[in-house]
């Protein structure tokens, strides 16, 4: 293998009579916080898809994974802002997305004031994640934060605590409580 080259995220296969190999993508590894109650949960920055319908100027967007790393089926709260025709102003991320500066000082939260509307009882959204799945959802970080004015490296990470479950709105599943909170990522802002 004369002046082979490997580049970083293939694989090379040596050694099996194999001709033609092609190198495969390898994807880096899934980095989960701690799993409290058969939930772990992961953040990533989401690629940015410049020039696309939903892809609005100054967004940055963010995935979060929630992965079910028990044996029963989890129903999570899953609530964001509009989500509901009467609560427009839940969300669950909110008040629970953290970001801190170089020197450790978080970012304030946004701020809203959402009129205070009666209604009949409110049972939040849910979604139900099988055992070993993930259920995977985006948001636009300045949703949660404020937007900082210098640029920098920040770091980023989430929680979510639920303290009331409410029984299960399908058999066999388990109404997820607790608090669980992510990996830690860096996001770099730029002017």
């Amino acid at each position: 293998m004369k002046n082979a080259v490997l580049l970083p995220g293939a694989l090379l296969v040596v050694g099996l009579g194999i001709t033609n190999a092609k190198p495969v993508k390898v994807e880096p590894k899934q980095e989960w916080g701690e799993a409290v109650n058969g939930l772990a949960v992961s953040i990533a920055p989401a690629k940015e898809e410049k020039g696309t319908k939903d892809s609005k100027k100054g967004e940055k967007k963010v995935i979060v994974r929630w992965k079910n790393v028990g044996k029963k089926t989890l129903e999570l709260q899953w609530v964001r802002f509009d989500s509901d025709r009467i609560y427009k102003g839940l969300d669950d991320l909110h008040n629970h997305v953290y970001l801190k500066d170089a020197d450790g000082k978080l970012v304030p939260a946004r701020q809203y004031k959402f009129p205070t509307i009666g209604g009949p009882p409110y049972r939040p959204r849910t979604v139900f994640v099988e055992p070993d799945k993930i259920f995977e959802d985006t948001f636009d970080l300045w949703t949660y934060v404020d937007k900082p004015a210098t640029p920098a490296r920040y770091q980023l990470s989430i929680s979510l605590e639920v303290k009331n479950g409410y029984g299960p709105s399908r058999k066999g599943a388990k109404y997820w409580t607790g608090k669980v909170e992510s990996n830690v990522v860096e996001i770099k802002l730029e002017k």
